[in-house]
């Protein structure tokens, strides 16, 4: 097999991996219960043997926006910790993170990989990633704007989803990063 079919190979594997670990993390509720909401940094170090400037200036692009992407679900999940949506300094307060998940998600759609295989892996953090928690801000909206508190459990899954693919893309950075050495 040829590099190329091998790359495809090896991301197709990810993503039906990540595909049932979604699925699994979707039910986890009514499975093992309750959820914890939290969440860390996760950076890939650059060493720059082998890799071109580019690429390294991605992988620290990404570091650094990951970074603020960690910020918004910890400002979120700190949020839906204890939700009060009749309040409305806690709405207001979710409006602000709310507001922060899109500008990121917009941010994300203007990062480029610098080759194929990291555009690939950038597709997948926006696709994932991004999404999933620009896609949680609409159960939020819909929770304050109906009043029931329990459409946020439906956000957190997106959250929690986002939060899991964050770990997977940062697994396949590192080993990209890997394979130089």
């Amino acid at each position: 097999m040829n590099l190329i079919t091998k790359v495809v190979l090896i991301f197709a594997t990810i993503l039906i991996i990540g595909g049932g670990c979604f699925t699994l993390i979707y039910f986890k509720d009514d499975i093992f219960g309750a959820r914890s909401t939290t969440t860390t940094t996760t950076e890939v170090s650059i060493i720059t043997t082998g890799i071109s400037p580019e690429e390294a200036t991605y992988i620290q692009t990404m570091n650094t926006f990951d970074s603020q992407v960690v910020a918004a679900i910890k400002a979120i999940n700190g949020l839906l910790s204890n939700p009060q949506i009749s309040d409305q300094a806690w709405a207001d307060s979710m409006s602000v993170a709310s507001g922060e998940i899109v500008r990121l998600y917009n941010e994300a759609t203007q990062i480029a990989g610098p080759n194929q295989t990291l555009a690939q892996y950038h597709n997948y953090y926006v696709n994932n990633v991004t999404n999933n928690l620009y896609m949680s801000l609409q159960f939020i909206t819909s929770a304050i704007n109906e009043g029931n508190v329990a459409s946020l459990a439906q956000a957190k899954n997106y959250i929690t989803a986002g939060n899991f693919a964050r770990t997977q893309y940062f697994n396949q950075l590192s080993s990209y990063v890997a394979s130089y050495h």
